[in-house]
Order: C-alpha cells, then structure tokens, then sequence
C-alpha cells in the first residue's frame, strides 16, 4: 500500500498503538512467563525482535489496511 501523502503523524502514533497494544499484551501473557528463567537481556533481546517481527510484517500491514480510509482523509473532510 501506498500513499499519495503521508498521514499526519498523530494518526501514524495512533494506528502504531492501536497494533502495538494488543500485540504486547499478548506478548506479556504467552510469552513473558515461559520466558522467566532466561536472564534479562537476552529476554529482552527475544521479546523485542519477535514483536518488532510481528509488527513489521502482520501487524502494520493489516492495521494499515484497516485504517487506510481514516489515515489518507483529508483535514477538510474530517470537520465536516
């Protein structure tokens, strides 16, 4: 998906958290606690690239898709 223009940043925030959120529930529920025995940073290192992994190629493209109408109208149509 492209766009002919950028959607306002505030809206990119938004459409990132409305995926991130639920993904790192998620996350905290299945995985944190089988996760509990490896040290800190190596536990950090994993969590953080299965979500950044997760986020780049289901997450974001399906929100993306889901948001396309709200993230490309124009400040015009929105006050009205």
């Amino acid at each position: 998906m492209t766009f002919d223009t950028a959607p306002p940043r505030w809206k990119a925030a938004v459409s990132a958290w409305l995926g991130l959120f639920p993904l790192l529930a998620l996350a905290e529920f299945l995985l944190v606690p089988r996760l509990g025995a490896v040290p800190p940073v190596l536990r950090l290192a994993l969590l953080s690239a299965a979500l950044v992994a997760a986020m780049t190629y289901v997450v974001s493209p399906v929100t993306g898709r889901l948001l396309h109408p709200w993230l490309t109208r124009s400040p015009e149509t929105e006050s009205s």
